[in-house]
């Protein structure tokens, strides 16, 4: 007889850590935040509990031949990846108002550059964006995808001078979001967070989380990447549950239950074990698999 399992998954880690701060501050070197171009002053605050940045920024756009944004950056050279999640991102007057992750050569208002950003609804929500030259115009690449809003993850990778950009609902499945594009840059260049109202003087409001790839604000600690993915329904007798490790983790907790906030919060779960391997084998004849015959 085939059973439809649902399975509901979270994850601790075990580390001998103490309490992070949640006492927001700027973000912590090498990291460094500032305005590009001469918008109306922005700022950005780092909880380094959450490792969210809340960025508070102004700016006409990143567009054209010159941008106005602010920007959470660090120096990078060779090829890299950085991944984000637009957690929230605040309501303004503007509809292309942008907030998501970039790759800059430099700090000047003209500079090439190349972003994957989330929108205010305009252009479906999303887009991959660059500026191939100082002072040159830009090109926007939307890849047919529509319906895109916060929170929503964002990805650029750069492999010598051919970048992609990368959308995802999850964090776990990604789509590709237009063509793979070439964009010249000298390093060390710039990566980070970018943000702008696309409205003269008014500012909004983003908060950026799950910063990782080839930069981050520090360990990741969580586990990811869930396999089976989240929410998703298998049919099998049994399956075997894997996960990717957060950074530097040494095992993990594994609970199960049939409510999903029971499971991520770890109340009125079940308790299934510290696992040192990343996978668990899961008894399709637990009482707490939610498994109705079909």
């Amino acid at each position: 007889m085939c059973r439809k399992m649902f399975y509901l998954l979270s994850f601790a880690l075990v580390f001998g850590l103490g309490a992070a701060s949640s006492q927001a501050a700027p973000p912590p070197a090498p990291w460094a935040n500032q305005d590009i171009g001469s918008p109306t002053p922005g700022s950005a605050d780092y909880n380094p509990a959450t490792q969210a940045v809340t960025i508070v920024a102004n700016g006409n756009d990143i567009w054209n031949n010159a941008d106005n944004f602010h920007f959470v950056y660090r120096e990078f050279s060779g090829d890299c990846t950085i991944t984000a999640r637009v957690a929230s991102f605040s309501t303004g007057s503007n509809s292309w108002r942008k907030a998501g992750v970039m790759i800059r050569d430099d700090l000047t208002a003209g500079a090439a550059f190349v972003d994957e950003v989330v929108t205010g609804g305009d252009g479906g929500g999303s887009g991959f964006q660059w500026r191939d030259s100082a002072n040159g115009g830009c090109g926007w690449d939307q890849g047919g995808i529509t319906g895109t809003s916060p929170p929503h993850w964002v990805r650029l990778v750069r492999t010598g001078n051919s970048f992609t950009g990368w959308l995802s609902e999850d964090g776990d499945t990604w789509v590709q979001q237009g063509a793979a594009h070439t964009t010249v840059m000298t390093d060390p260049i710039s990566i980070g967070l970018a943000v702008t109202s696309h409205a003269t003087g008014e500012l909004v409001t983003a908060v950026i989380d799950n910063v990782r790839g080839s930069v981050s604000f520090g360990p990741y600690y969580k586990a990811s990447q869930p396999k089976p993915t989240n929410n998703s329904t298998v049919d099998a007798d049994a399956v075997v549950l894997e996960w990717s490790p957060g950074d530097a983790a040494v095992s993990h907790d594994v609970y199960v239950g049939t409510s999903f906030s029971d499971v991520n919060t770890s109340a009125g779960a079940v308790y299934k074990g510290r696992q040192s391997e990343l996978k668990y084998p899961f008894d399709p004849l637990d009482p707490f698999a939610s498994m109705p015959l079909i």
